[in-house]
């Protein structure tokens, strides 16, 4: 059976920043999962950096604090400011180019709307920053109304095509529109590289923790190509009957999925 591993996948940019961040600085806490990989995470656990909500970390008193890459509310990173902890930033840049990007053109008064998933940590990191943004996670919550002035910004691990269609829907509904393209161009290349692959092959794996937008958008996408498509966390969750009569099989992972979990993957298959 031949493996083919779309290029690029794993790891984006901000993904290989945090890691690097948090195995780094020795022990410390984050505020939730750096990023979303149960095994990732429990590797860094091993090396010292604990996971745990806000309530618990302001109870250890003192400490590092990592933020992790999705970032956090503004009232989360105050409070932990004010409690005297030292803040290690992992956010994201492109993250913070969203914080940027609505809060400048907020001031400006424009409306705000973000295209997203409204409990993502992102998305919710997004909202903190700003007066009253309105969430739009498909064309039907678009609010039926005509507005002065709207700016759209949209979270980073969104659906290119789908954006453009939110972004087309809101031509017609104001004075003056100032689209803002803040998905990550990451996101966007491993999407269209997962796409093309998975029409190439008999069978489609789909490698990343379930939890991860990122991951389940890539899922989506691969299987309205190729109906045998399939999302795995790691080599555990493999089915030898899906690749039966089947001689090309092809691999994407999401962005917060490390090499070593890929390799395992590759490495179970050249057993099949």
């Amino acid at each position: 059976m031949n493996i083919r591993i779309a290029e690029p996948c794993g790891f984006c940019f901000g993904a290989k920043r945090i890691v690097e961040i948090a195995e780094s600085n020795g022990k410390a806490y984050s505020l939730g999962p750096v990023l979303h990989n149960e095994q990732l995470i429990e590797r860094l656990r091993q090396k010292g950096v604990e996971p745990l909500s806000l309530d618990e970390i302001l109870k250890k008193k003192q400490g590092r604090v990592i933020i992790r890459a999705h970032g956090v509310t503004a009232d989360e990173f105050n409070q932990l400011k004010e409690a005297g902890f030292e803040i290690i930033d992992g956010t994201c840049p492109k993250v913070k180019d969203v914080y940027c990007e609505a809060s400048g053109y907020e001031q400006g008064g424009y409306k705000i709307f973000i295209f997203g998933d409204k409990g993502h940590p992102e998305v919710i990191g997004i909202i903190s920053r700003l007066q009253n943004p309105i969430i739009i996670g498909d064309i039907e919550d678009i609010p039926n109304k005509h507005y002065d002035k709207v700016c759209l910004v949209s979270q980073t691990t969104q659906i290119p095509s789908d954006y453009e269609q939110i972004k087309k829907a809101f031509e017609g509904k104001c004075n003056k529109l100032k689209a803002i393209d803040t998905i990550c161009s990451a996101t966007q290349e491993r999407q269209d590289a997962a796409s093309a692959l998975a029409k190439e092959v008999g069978v489609m794996l789909v490698i990343g923790g379930k939890k991860s937008s990122n991951t389940r958008k890539l899922y989506s996408l691969c299987r309205e190509v190729n109906c045998n498509t399939y999302l795995i966390q790691t080599k555990n969750d493999l089915q030898k009957e899906w690749f039966d009569g089947m001689h090309y099989v092809g691999i994407t992972a999401g962005a917060s999925t490390p090499d070593f979990i890929i390799d395992s993957v590759v490495q179970e298959l050249e057993k099949y």
